[in-house]
């Protein structure tokens, strides 16, 4: 019984991940290719200043919202997030391959949550890129503004859709099933910086950046 409510669930997992609209709909292969990092901008630049951003978390039933402060120094990078009032919600410090929890408040310490965070931010960072990419490339007719990438490397898999006129990514999806991500730039009426929004919808994990 249990082994067949598992395969249940599994093939349901399946469908709603096959079935998801996909960030290539409406696009038509073009060519294969291999494309330099520099070509795919990351959403959030490299600098050496401190940064603030406005950040939101959502997970499971839970909400976060406070100040985000990210300090970058070579290859490493300093992440604070607290409320508005100063309580420290996390310090995290991280490079390209780990991270170190120096704090957390107890419902947001949990390893799976933080070892998505390190890699979503690794992806806003650029940093999962190689210099060479191998790449195939697809195209919409209807949207010649845009370009779809789909890349092989390993650590960089998935798609990226990069607006030309602009010189920037868009969207990236990557994984499938528990760990399908999907990371938009979406407009706010907020403010006239547009929001990094990053998605695990299995998860019910869901959490947005915003420059001040």
């Amino acid at each position: 019984m249990k082994s067949s409510l598992f395969v249940s669930l599994l093939s349901l997992l399946l469908c709603v991940s096959a079935c998801a609209p996909g960030i290539r709909s409406g696009y038509k292969r073009a060519e294969q290719t291999t494309i330099r990092k520099s070509e795919l901008p990351p959403m959030i630049p490299e600098s050496s200043e401190l940064r603030k951003f406005h950040m939101e978390i959502t997970f499971g039933k839970r909400n976060f919202s406070g100040l985000l402060l990210l300090r970058q120094q070579a290859d490493s990078s300093r992440i604070l997030f607290t409320t508005h009032f100063g309580l420290t919600i996390f310090d995290l410090a991280m490079d390209k391959n780990s991270y170190e929890i120096r704090q957390c408040i107890p419902p947001l310490h949990k390893k799976q949550l933080f070892n998505l965070l390190h890699r979503d931010l690794t992806v806003l960072f650029g940093q999962q890129l190689a210099d060479q990419n191998k790449a195939i490339v697809y195209e919409n007719n209807k949207k010649q503004n845009t370009i779809v990438y789909k890349l092989k490397n390993t650590e960089a898999k998935g798609h990226y859709r990069k607006q030309l006129s602009t010189n920037t990514v868009d969207k990236i999806t990557f994984g499938s099933i528990l760990g399908k991500t999907d990371i938009s730039l979406q407009q706010t009426s907020q403010s006239e910086t547009d929001s990094i929004v990053v998605s695990h919808p299995l998860l019910k994990l869901r959490f947005s950046i915003t420059a001040f």
